[in-house]
């Protein structure tokens, strides 16, 4: 078997338990898979741990970093509690610092694993919040004309990447990342509705059912009222009697966890976040045990860092410096 077989079967072994699920694994290995993202560890002779480094740009900072999102991790019910996942974590960490990566970022699959990705010096930093929005509540306006996504409306991505750039630490979605979120869609009979107002787009609605539910999974729009218009034309072409739209986290009690990060280049994340707060001054000490050239006193002042190997300022935790700089951030339309 090649190692694409061999990590497929792995998959399909761990993950597939549904019509859903067998649907979403072919696409993802004719789409997003490739030999060169993928990290394994095999014993007895067979692939028992396996994981993908997609990469994912992130604005941060006024800037935009690289970053890497781990995707697909899991390993065989038969070798597990043997550290094998912890242990292919560290050499993906190490590789990523390697290949000059920022951050890397995870959802984990389950509530549960938030501790065990702590472990590794992850911290949660992506939070989003859910509302419930009343369909009394939703006017239409005439002069917006909302209809489904057509092939070929190809200003669709440039309006969507204009607008996911506006958002601070968001990470954001390259060409080849938007065909495969709109492929996921279609594979699940979910629809993009596009907004337009004198020919030119206003806003997207990215909606998928639940039986009477409407998931408003993101939405962008230049005003209020167009995203009122989007919903209440998705919720009526979904005959929703409830609708549940996804925002970004806005510091209230309402948000709620959603992925964690890790930062792999700590000096280069905080020249960025220096040069972003140029009258920030701090200093601390890190020890980073996975990957040891992080480690090191750290001195922030008029928008520069410089490193030293000083034992005088008091040391923090990898997970502290994940919450500093990170949090709150946002992703949304992952492949989880």
């Amino acid at each position: 078997m090649t190692e694409k077989e061999e990590t497929r079967r792995l998959w399909e072994l761990c993950f597939n338990r549904n019509d859903d699920d067998v649907a979403f694994t072919k696409l993802y290995f004719s789409e997003r898979y490739s030999d060169k993202v993928n990290m394994t560890s095999s014993c007895d002779g067979k692939i028992v741990s396996a994981m993908q480094l997609l990469p994912y740009p992130m604005t941060f900072g006024g800037q935009t970093i690289p970053t890497s999102y781990i995707s697909g991790a899991c390993t065989d019910p038969e070798y597990r509690r043997k550290g094998l996942m912890t242990e292919l974590i560290a050499k993906a960490l190490r590789q990523m610092k390697q290949q000059g990566i920022y951050l890397s970022t995870l959802i984990p699959a389950s509530d549960s694993l938030f501790l065990f990705y702590e472990d590794s010096q992850f911290d949660t930093v992506f939070y989003n919040r859910k509302q419930v929005i009343p369909l009394d509540e939703l006017p239409l306006k005439e002069e917006i004309i909302v209809t489904p996504f057509r092939k070929g409306e190809h200003d669709v991505y440039p309006y969507f990447a204009r607008k996911m750039q506006q958002r601070n630490n968001c990470l954001q979605h390259t060409p080849e990342d938007f065909r495969v979120i709109l492929k996921d869609m279609n594979l699940f009979e979910d629809t993009l509705y596009v907004a337009r107002l004198d020919n030119d787009i206003v806003g997207l609605a990215f909606s998928y059912p639940i039986g009477d539910q409407l998931y408003i999974r993101e939405v962008l729009t230049e005003f209020p009222f167009v995203e009122e218009t989007l919903i209440a034309v998705a919720a009526r072409n979904a005959n929703a009697k409830k609708i549940i739209v996804t925002y970004p986290p806005d510091g209230s009690k309402n948000d709620k966890q959603l992925g964690m990060a890790r930062i792999v280049s700590l000096e280069a994340l905080l020249n960025v976040y220096a040069q972003a707060h140029p009258s920030l001054t701090d200093s601390f000490r890190v020890t980073d045990h996975i990957i040891p050239e992080n480690s090191g006193t750290y001195i922030i002042n008029k928008g520069k860092v410089e490193k030293n190997n000083s034992t005088i300022p008091p040391p923090v935790l990898m997970s502290h410096l994940n919450r500093y700089l990170l949090k709150p951030s946002y992703m949304s339309l992952m492949l989880d």
